[in-house]
């Protein structure tokens, strides 16, 4: 299911978010949807000295199936 920003803003401030926090919830979903945080940067990798594992693929490694 897909929820407008507006309607996802509503649901934490009836949560009792304060609408600080509402805005901020909001716009990172809002950059997460424009791609800001899909480049990598190569630090992490070289402070553990191997190669960085993907989210969705350590996800798709580790949760089995539902079913």
């Amino acid at each position: 299911m897909v929820v407008s920003d507006a309607d996802y803003r509503a649901s934490l401030l009836a949560r009792g978010l304060p609408e600080a926090g509402a805005d901020l919830f909001l716009g990172l979903f809002a950059a997460s949807r424009q791609g800001q945080f899909t480049p990598v940067d190569p630090t992490l990798g070289r402070l553990l000295g191997r190669p960085t594992t993907a989210l969705a693929d350590f996800l798709k490694t580790t949760i089995a199936p539902a079913g």
